[in-house]
């Protein structure tokens, strides 16, 4: 009996040096550097995550401006992930790291240059460390840049700290607009390129939210209704009409189904379009954290994510965290729901104006150019009752398309299957007679989405 006793502890002993040894040799770390490029081989600002295969480990880096990385990870199995924006392709790569030094390099190659067809893509929805963010003001400009951002809006809660450093950040290519996320208990509203900062206080209620407007307005500015509906800090002064734009997606939710629908303000913006308004429609990350870190830890740890983050709590109250990895391995990046705006010059102004004249569309993923009679979105088109118009479209997408629907009244009138394609061009005669708006949404996989601002169909 004592010598099976100490067989036993032998073997028990080897097990638990050799899962020692296991894990010393995953804890080696790693070092990985490359450069990514584009098609043409000049250098790409991009976003590197590198995770294990089951994501309970993973990191996120960008390049410098020469298209340079290095991350120090474990050795092992993971997967590199390189993006910049749903513009460029993503390159994905399963490796087997080991201990020291290795290289990858990557190559994207352009699906679609917006910029080239005047549209400019942009996060009206940022924050940063000098207010209820992570990092600093500087450091976001250049992430933004990573994610394909021609233009992004810094707008920090009931602060505008940050601004200086922010708008030092602007280059030929990256336009940082100064803002603040004026936060009440009556709502948020996003002020737009406003220069000075706009008392929140509503002890007076609605008199106080009218003399808010006022001021943004007073400084050229442009008042965004954010996150409409998110619980605890729902907008509550409608009948004021004194907004310029609502934000139908915010990125702190998936945009659609499962109940989020409910929580994001398409839905809002779709009712008020019913009733005769015409608000703009725009889109932002809403952004505390450049690398995404609260879904990474939803990914890595779901019972701890949501002990940090009410976020986190509140998708999970809707799904479980295994339903919610499509969403979370996207990640709440900068820009990972942007809006587009049409617009002669990549400016301050030029991007306010554009804006203003409604030539939008959002997304969290697939590209969508749409046309009415030869008018982009936020324009009037004249309808006779029994008479159909010409509608043109493009999408592209990184991943399979599912379908194109045109919505009149808040009803889909025509669908078009993606048939998994990555890009879909189609001409077609749709009627809508006797309707009074339009706008056209393009689904991937969910929850990508992308919704076009309205055209006024006029009898």
């Amino acid at each position: 009996m004592t010598g099976l006793c100490t067989r036993l502890y032998q073997a028990s002993l080897l097990v638990a040096v050799l899962t020692a040894l296991a894990r010393a040799v995953w804890a080696a770390p790693a070092t990985v550097v490359g450069k990514v490029t584009d098609q043409d081989g000049a250098p790409l600002p991009a976003r590197i995550v590198i995770a294990t295969e089951d994501w309970k480990k993973s990191q996120v880096c960008f390049t410098d401006p020469k298209g340079n990385y290095r991350l120090a990870f474990h050795s092992g199995k993971c997967r590199l992930s390189v993006s910049h924006g749903p513009e460029y392709s993503i390159a994905e790569r399963s490796v087997e790291l080991t201990a020291g030094r290795g290289r990858l390099d990557f190559t994207l190659r352009c699906l679609l240059d917006m910029s080239r067809l005047g549209w400019h893509a942009g996060d009206i929805h940022v924050h940063s460390k000098r207010g209820d963010g992570a990092q600093q003001p500087a450091a976001i400009a250049w992430a933004a840049q990573c994610e394909g951002l021609d233009w992004a809006a810094l707008t920090d809660q009931n602060t505008m700290a940050g601004a200086r450093q922010w708008l030092a950040q602007g280059t030929q290519h990256f336009v940082p607009l100064p803002g603040q996320a004026v936060a009440t208990p009556r709502g948020h509203i996003l002020a737009l390129g406003i220069s000075d900062l706009i008392d929140p206080d509503t002890s007076y209620g609605a008199n106080d939210m009218y003399r808010i407007y006022a001021q943004i307005k007073a400084q050229g500015g442009l008042a965004v209704i954010a996150h409409p509906n998110m619980p605890d800090i729902a907008y509550r002064d409608w009948d004021l009409k004194a907004y310029d734009a609502i934000e139908i997606l915010d990125g702190m939710l998936p945009a659609y189904s499962y109940g989020f629908d409910m929580l994001q303000g398409r839905r809002k913006w779709y009712e008020l379009l019913n009733a005769g308004q015409r608000p703009l429609a725009v889109a932002g990350s809403g952004n505390r954290d450049m690398r995404s870190a609260p879904l990474r830890r939803l990914l890595a740890n779901p019972s701890d994510a949501a002990k940090k983050h009410e976020s986190i709590r509140l998708l999970l109250r809707a799904l479980d965290a295994e339903a919610l990895r499509p969403f979370a391995r996207r990640g709440g990046y900068l820009g990972a729901v942007r809006t587009y705006v049409q617009c002669p010059e990549l400016t301050r102004d030029g991007i306010l104006d554009g804006l203003r004249g409604g030539a939008t569309f959002v997304t969290t993923g697939p590209l969508l150019l749409a046309t009415l009679e030869g008018r982009v979105p936020g324009q009037t088109v004249r309808v006779r009752d029994e008479e159909t118009v010409s509608v043109t479209l493009e999408a592209v997408s990184n991943g399979p398309l599912e379908r194109i629907d045109m919505i009149a009244d808040g009803e889909v009138v025509k669908s078009i299957p993606g048939a998994r394609l990555r890009r879909i061009q189609r001409t077609l005669e749709l009627p809508v007679g006797g309707r009074k708006w339009l706008v056209v949404e393009c689904h991937g996989p969910w929850p990508e989405i992308a919704v076009t601002n309205a055209w006024r169909l006029q009898q």
